[in-house]
């Protein structure tokens, strides 16, 4: 949720010319969420959470909290493609879909995903959020549960369009769960099964993929008597604790402690959850990739005793543990191979709050997340944070040594509230109970397949609030207020100790003890749907507090890490061209072609909007020429359109622009330019051109279109906000934006803004100007060609060549696509056909580089919270791996930009020796055409340079032939002049380039056009 302010979400630092509205054909983060089925794709996640609440007012008024039982609990989301940096904001527009609600299956927390193609999900029913019924305890208030009761496990069948359905029901031998409800569910790809773990029961149970119960394992009597402590290697034996198969919950008997009668929504003790020693919640299961064995990792939840009067005598069976047993061949448990593999630490700093472990997820290479939850409980449907402790759960990291001992290297901080009104440890401790590896990023926002544990995705409360604000993108500062309340996805990397230094003693004064840097480079999700159907955000909901309402996450991921199974990227890439006639006389029409291509890697739909201008004179609109195209002459511009525009990729779609040059067009230049831009500015703000054009179309009048907020565009806005029934303010917002375009709002820009822009010049032939440019500049008198070397055709240079697609030695398809190049990813990147294996190198054992020793804190001359972290180190990962600062980045040398050679560097505006924007647009250049040959801005003034008077520079001493020191035969013919055509004029090696002067950046004549002021949202 975000206010409104921070709706856009930013772009990479690039101007906005003109505005494009786009959907594209695969899901993006580009496109507002929608609910609609679809297919699960690798690097989509699916999440669950508690419904939500309605009231309804009783006869004797008072009102009445019940479960909404059209809330949605679980949903798939969209983590491919932020189109953005982690940095620590709200994502507001995170695409959802696969919604499931509480009427169909109830309340559920645990996820499971299957290897099928496509995946299967499994939900599982879940007191996590609290156990809801009658007052008279007549029975389970509607929405609690679905078809199965607290036993239901339910499954999403790819098959039947993910239509949920009961898979099964839970028993031990035919008695059904009567209120603690299921844990959690893992998928076993090695033998195709399912483990589901039972919180009232304790016993695992053991499924084939159609539901049938296979086996099932009972921890408290098969586990506890004999073990492996992990850590030492000695033969532990703990007292068996069975389960009563004669309890059940209370339902309508419940008592507390000391025997008085008790609500039994509101008294966990009554729920019947197993006892504390023989409590399982989180599953994860690991194979081996040495030796091949598959091992069930369990957590046994002992820190919370619900009231057990032996609890606090325990030891450590009132501790939180992590345990593991084998699998055999044929998948059954091994009851003769159990550990204790760890017992988790408290929290530190005096705090006991206790905690549950839902979750557990272990990375292919042996690397082990363990998700904490507070403390279960249920303050009332109507109350804040009502269904856990909140503030105090964790999310743990643990390595495998080579000896098989999992050692702790660190914590994620989970959340931006640092504990500092609740008291120490001050650590950011707001984790849900969810938690699972996904796929990195790369510093644009775009998903790294080659990367499948890149990212850690952490389910969590109070993600952002008062108490802990998200970066506002429009400044950078932390001052985003939204409650956030769902998904963080932070890099692998960015792990923090457990207890930083400062987060025991006193909260510092001067601001946190420790400084946030992995929240900073976070995505931050909350659950919610955050905008409307046309992509405006819904404001309400940056006030809706859900904490301790969020439940468990699970990226779907295919296949084996980094395998060609994982799809690319999705997003598209819109490039313009501008091209037409190398003339146009005064007098006389003329036409210029332009063109729009998707580079991919996805296809797009939707309509475009762009914005032509003319310079350095105004030229009139005659007509527009193209399928699908319309424009309209609006004075300082024209606005062209298509409403209905599909692209596949590497599909272009080209029209033709005519224009009327007027008899007496004072230049012997004219420049079209062309651009394609987004509904926001690089400050979040909206584009006020983009408003003007609007209300001139549909028949107000903002003033002239020039991108400055002034009174007649106050008022044709707040003649626009009368006439439909908004608030009269004059001044641009989201509801005024939402009406004008309703297809853009939250849109913000495609994967390259280096080619959403171009230009094309022609000579207007001024027959009698005071300089004649067309002496040294045209084709007669001079050996200067301005036709050879300023435009496109009929140069040594030639932009179709070595800017297009086509026609050019380096080719986009070959060097920068999985097939046709001497480069693949497949072959370098991934695991097979590499000369670089992850096996070999990134494994515990048979590798001279081990990554557990060389990447983590302990066993390694290489610390890795020294060396890639922002503190205490001369590497800096966020500087050196992101998009700043680094040698060598993979965005560098294998994406558009940073590469020694790379299309997008060395072709296109940006980062090459031989640059657009430095060699043919007009920055980068130390002679510009626009500050040596107009009145003003330049150290060369033509009225001084080239009158008869007022110039230390005089035509008749500088151009006859006699008592001057600027001989024009030596300075503008070929021989005997320092002043050389082939060094000056051309593209290559020269100081003055004519694209260089006469584009974007450092003109006089664009500067107002392109340098406009921005509205701010409110």
């Amino acid at each position: 949720m975000t206010p409104i302010a921070n709706i856009p979400a930013m772009r990479s630092q690039r101007k906005r010319f003109v505005l494009a509205s786009a959907a594209i054909l695969v899901t993006s983060a580009l496109v507002a969420p929608s609910l609609a089925q679809e297919v699960l794709a690798p690097g989509e996640a699916i999440s669950t959470r508690f419904s939500g609440t309605i009231e309804i007012t009783l006869g004797d008024g008072t009102r009445l909290p019940l479960i909404d039982q059209d809330g949605v609990v679980a949903s798939a989301v969209d983590l491919r493609n932020p189109g953005f940096p982690a940095d620590g904001r709200h994502w507001t527009s995170e695409p959802q879909h696969m919604a499931v609600t509480a009427a169909e299956i109830g309340q559920v927390f645990g996820i499971a995903i299957d290897d099928a193609t496509p995946p299967n999900v499994y939900l599982a029913a879940s007191s996590a959020y609290g156990l809801h019924s009658f007052d008279d305890g007549s029975g389970w208030l509607p929405g609690q549960w679905g078809e199965g009761g607290p036993g239901g496990l339910y499954k999403l069948d790819a098959q039947n369009n993910y239509a949920p359905e009961l898979l099964t029901i839970i028993t031990l031998d035919g008695r059904e769960n009567t209120g603690a409800s299921l844990g959690n569910v893992a998928f076993d790809r090695t033998s195709n099964q399912l483990f589901v773990s039972d919180l009232e029961t304790g016993i695992i149970h053991r499924l084939s993929l159609d539901g049938a119960e296979l086996d099932r394992f009972d921890h408290g009597v098969d586990g506890r008597t004999g073990f492996t402590e992990a850590a030492t290697g000695a033969i532990g034996e703990l007292a068996g604790i069975a389960f009563d198969p004669a309890s059940q919950a209370q339902l309508d008997d419940c008592v507390d402690a000391s025997g008085a009668g008790a609500d039994f929504s509101m008294t966990p003790g009554c729920w019947n959850y197993a006892d504390f020693r023989r409590r399982v919640w989180g599953l994860a299961l690991h194979t081996d990739p040495i030796t091949g064995g598959t091992r069930l990792y369990y957590a046994v939840s002992g820190a919370d005793g619900l009231g057990a009067p032996d609890w606090e005598a325990s030891g450590d069976d009132s501790r939180n543990s992590v345990w593991s047993i084998g699998l055999g061949a044929d998948g059954g448990f091994n009851t003769v191979d159990v550990r204790r593999e760890i017992i988790l630490p408290g929290l530190g700093g005096g705090d006991a709050t206790a905690r549950s472990v839902p979750d557990l997820a272990i990375s292919p290479e042996g690397v082990l997340l363990v998700a904490e939850r507070g403390s279960v409980r249920n303050l009332g449907l109507d109350q804040p944070k009502p269904f856990a402790t909140p503030h105090s759960a964790r999310v743990l990291r643990y390595f495998e040594s080579d000896t098989g001992v999992w050692t702790t290297d660190g914590r994620y901080d989970a959340g931006l509230n640092d504990r500092q009104t609740i008291g120490q440890p001050f650590i950011r401790a707001n984790a849900a109970g969810g938690v699972d590896f996904g796929y990195g990023y790369d510093p644009a926002g775009t998903i790294d397949a080659a990367r499948p544990s890149g990212s850690v995705w952490i389910s969590g409360d109070a993600l952002c609030s008062s108490e802990g604000p998200c970066v506002d993108p429009a400044t950078g500062q932390q001052s985003d207020t939204d409650e956030v309340h769902g998904l963080q996805g932070t890099p692998f990397e960015a792990i923090d100790e457990m207890l930083p230094d400062g987060a025991s003693g006193p909260y510092p004064a001067d601001g946190p003890p420790y400084p946030a840097d992995a929240l900073l480079a976070s995505y931050l999700i909350d659950l919610d749907t955050n905008v409307d159907p046309s992509g405006a955000p819904v404001f309400i909901e940056t006030l809706k507090n859900d904490a301790t309402k969020i439940g468990d996450v699970e990226v779907y991921k295919t296949g084996e890490p980094g395998s060609d199974a994982v799809p690319e990227p999705t997003g598209y890439d819109l490039e313009i061209d501008k091209s037409g006639a190398l003339e146009c006389l005064p007098g006389t029409q003329c036409s210029f072609t332009i063109e729009l291509t998707n580079n991919g890697p996805a296809a797009f739909a939707g309509p475009v909007y762009l914005w032509d201008v003319v310079q350095p004179l105004t030229a009139p609109l005659v007509g527009a020429d193209g399928d699908g195209w319309s424009c309209f002459d609006l004075g300082r511009g024209i606005h062209c359109v298509n409403q209905g525009l599909e692209l596949g990729v590497g599909l272009s779609t080209q029209f033709v622009v005519t224009l009327a040059i007027p008899a007496g067009y004072n230049s012997d230049i004219l420049t079209n330019c062309v651009g394609i831009q987004w509904l926001y500015d690089d400050a979040g703000g909206f584009d006020v051109r983009a408003v003007q054009i609007a209300l001139t179309l549909l028949g107000y009048d903002p003033g002239p279109v020039d991108g400055i907020m002034g009174n007649k565009t106050r008022n044709a806005l707040s003649q626009l906000q009368s006439d439909n029934g908004l608030e009269v303010t004059g001044e641009i917002d989201l509801e005024s934006v939402s009406l004008l375009y309703p297809d853009l709002v939250g849109i913000t820009g495609d994967l390259d803004a280096s080619n959403d822009f171009d230009c094309h010049d022609v000579g207007t032939r001024d027959p009698d100007p005071v300089h004649s440019k067309w002496n040294s500049h045209l084709k007669t008198g001079s050996p200067h060609k301005k036709v050879q070397s300023h435009l496109k055709i009929g140069s040594p240079h030639k932009k179709t060549q070595s800017h297009l697609k086509t026609g050019s030695p380096h080719k986009k398809t070959q060097s920068h696509l999985k097939t046709g190049s001497p480069h693949k990813k497949t072959q370098s990147h991934l695991k097979t056909g590499s000369p670089h294996k992850k096996t070999q190198s990134h494994l515990k054992t048979g590798s001279p580089h081990n990554k557990l020793q060389s990447h983590l804190k302990t066993g390694s001359p290489h610390n890795k919270l020294q060396s890639h972290l922002k503190s205490g180190s001369p590497h800096n990962k966020l500087q050196s791996h992101l998009k700043t600062g680094s040698p060598h980045k993979k965005t560098q040398s294998h994406l558009k930009t940073g590469s020694p050679h790379n299309k997008l560097q060395s072709h296109l505006k940006t980062g090459s020796p031989h640059k657009k924007t430095q060699s043919h647009l007009k920055t980068g250049s130390p002679h510009n055409k626009l500050q040596s040959h107009l009145k003003s801005g330049s150290p060369h003034n033509k009225l001084q340079s080239h009158l008869k008077t007022g110039s230390p520079h005089k035509k008749t001493q500088s151009h006859l032939k006699t008592g001057s020191p600027h001989n024009k035969l030596q300075s503008h013919l070929k021989i005997g002049s320092p002043h050389k055509k082939t060094q000056s004029h051309l593209k290559t090696g020269s100081p003055h380039n004519k694209l260089q002067s006469h584009q974007k950046s450092g003109s006089l004549i664009l500067k107002p056009l392109l340098q406009q002021p921005a509205i701010k949202l409110p």
